[in-house]
């Protein structure tokens, strides 16, 4: 089902891209490129929402998405009704591509504010599109989530079996693609640091609330260029406490749909990713001495601080150093979401 688009193919998908893509919007005399990435599956779409309104409240954007571009292709119809999973994205990969440049180069040149969701697998493709915006005059800024692995590769699993169950098309993200993703992250984000036409970084979770957001000053600085690194790192390491729950979940919903096997070697690998986070889990509670350990425990009940520092007999201050120490061993946030969102059943 696979064949070679001719040079009609293509222009004819990207006139009909174009025209639903840009035909509504008006170009911008202070554009901005607001490029928001991460691996496939981490919550982009909803991030996107809560970015706009945090960031840009009164400012319309042109949506530019590689998988939105994917139904230009001539045969997507029945390459998304395909009982293969893999066929669809292998072959629209190329001409999506190529929709998502062309919208790129219209958008910089005609002055439009665009926002672009990639996957950051390549540096090279996320800084050229910030490059690219920066030289036509546009403000840049780029927005990282930070999602756990297991968590991104579950939301791929949960998008593709519910377009099956409502009977919309079904379009599966291939595992290969996803871990490009996971890994090419950090590498972006490095990258980006290092960019002169990047003006502002931010690093946000899957909710889109923010965890790390710098400016680049005049001198051409960042105020704190370690922050996003550690974000990144330290929302990847989340744990929910609700997974294995919502693999058994995925797993039944896949069991009566009679999925195919690719997707239930895809929820193989879920499992695996749920026991390798118990296994980190339970290494870094292993990190604690014996006072840290039980002041989690009792963390875990519920008590308040005053009742716990009364418990063990120590002062509120000594009590908040152990604290400190947990969050900072446990990769942390706060201590209420370490004692539920980490480490649920190995603290007793």
């Amino acid at each position: 089902m696979m064949r070679l688009l001719t040079d009609a193919d293509r222009n004819r998908a990207w006139r009909q891209a174009r025209i639903q893509t840009f035909e509504s919007a008006e170009p911008s005399a202070a554009p901005v490129l607001l490029s928001i990435g991460a691996q496939p599956g981490a919550g982009k779409t909803r991030a996107v929402v809560r970015t706009m309104n945090t960031f840009y409240p009164a400012r319309s954007f042109v949506p530019i998405i590689g998988d939105n571009l994917r139904r230009y292709h001539p045969d997507y119809p029945a390459l998304v009704s395909s009982p293969d999973p893999d066929l669809m994205p292998a072959a629209t990969a190329e001409l999506a591509g190529w929709l998502v440049r062309r919208s790129l180069e219209h958008a910089a040149r005609h002055r439009y504010c665009a926002i672009v969701e990639g996957t950051l697998r390549s540096p090279e493709t996320t800084l050229g599109t910030i490059r690219q915006f920066a030289a036509a005059g546009a403000t840049t800024h780029l927005v990282i989530l930070g999602v756990p692995e297991v968590d991104s590769w579950t939301g791929c699993i949960d998008r593709y079996l519910s377009a099956l169950e409502s009977g919309n098309p079904a379009r599966w993200t291939p595992l290969a693609a996803h871990d490009a993703g996971y890994r090419g992250t950090p590498r972006t984000l490095a990258a980006a640091r290092d960019c002169p036409e990047l003006h502002r970084l931010t690093v946000v979770d899957r909710s889109g609330s923010v965890a790390h957001d710098d400016v680049r000053g005049a001198d051409g600085a960042w105020a704190r260029p370690d922050g996003g690194p550690e974000a990144l790192k330290r929302l990847r390491a989340a744990r929910d406490p609700g997974t294995e729950e919502r693999v058994a979940r995925l797993t039944a919903r896949a069991a009566r749909l009679k999925a195919d096997p690719t997707i239930l070697a895809g929820l193989d690998h879920a499992r695996r990713l749920v026991e390798s986070g118990q296994a980190d889990a339970r290494a870094l509670l292993e990190s604690l001495t014996a006072h840290e350990h039980e002041v989690l425990v009792l963390l875990t009940r519920g008590l308040s601080t005053s009742a716990i520092a009364q418990e063990l007999s120590i002062t509120q201050a000594t009590l908040h150093v152990y604290i400190r120490r947990i969050r900072s061993k446990l990769k942390l946030k706060d201590h209420s979401e370490g004692v539920w969102g980490y480490f649920p059943e190995y603290i007793w």
